[in-house]
């Protein structure tokens, strides 16, 4: 919290009474997934110690994976709650602002609704609103991960694999990123069947034969994984 507050040059508040005594009209919970529960505990327990003038709020998680009744104590406080999650990897806050932009901002509504507001923040930060069932959160967040993180760890093994053929260590990622890049916007432009491409989409039976002979030679542990993307 002092992080976020000392680069957004705001005054980090010194308690959640505090916070929510300056009146805010929707709160996000930006915290690890298996806190979200007990935070929205400790929100309610806050706003139940106010004075009954004040209006009760919104709040929102930005879990994938949290289902909103995560956020019932807040519910039961008079709070409407909802979900919103951006499909977009956030790396650090220099230019995590830039990557809302054309993201999608999947929005589930709570008992009370929310939809409308959470649609409104989506736009108002450049994303696309996408409304998201509560029984459909985990396979959702699964496949995020899949397209995101393991993306990430499929050009680790791939960098491992690139040095153990004889690329210098310190250069071979540089080396390969334009082919990721190249894969990414072929994607983008021909879909996720089209756009593959190398022996598998030729049939080239025999070389795939031999990726599997050097695998079972020289990295075994990678054999098993490459078969699986395989089939």
């Amino acid at each position: 919290m002092r992080a976020a507050a000392t680069v957004l040059g705001l005054q980090e508040s010194p308690s959640l009474y505090a916070l929510l005594a300056a009146g805010p009209t929707l709160l996000f919970l930006t915290v690890p997934d298996s806190l979200v529960s007990t935070v929205a505990a400790e929100v309610a327990s806050a706003w139940d110690s106010l004075p009954l003038a004040y209006e009760p709020i919104a709040v929102t998680h930005t879990s994938g994976v949290t289902p909103v009744s995560a956020l019932d104590p807040c519910l039961h406080a008079g709070a409407i709650t909802f979900g919103f999650h951006p499909l977009q990897t956030f790396a650090g806050h220099e230019t995590g602002a830039a990557h809302f932009a054309d993201a999608t901002i999947a929005v589930a509504p709570g008992p009370r609704g929310g939809w409308e507001l959470g649609r409104d923040l989506a736009l108002a930060l450049g994303a696309e609103p996408a409304l998201l069932a509560e029984d459909a959160r985990t396979l959702y967040h699964a496949a995020a991960c899949m397209a995101s993180n393991y993306l990430v760890a499929l050009e680790h093994i791939a960098e491992s694999m690139f040095v153990r053929a004889g690329l210098p260590a310190e250069t071979a990622l540089t080396a390969f990123l334009p082919l990721v890049r190249g894969a990414v916007d072929n994607l983008v432009a021909h879909g996720t069947i089209e756009a593959l491409t190398g022996p598998l989409s030729r049939g080239d039976i025999s070389t795939i034969e031999q990726h599997l002979a050097a695998l079972r030679e020289q990295m075994p542990d990678i054999e098993t994984l490459y078969r699986a993307l395989g089939l």
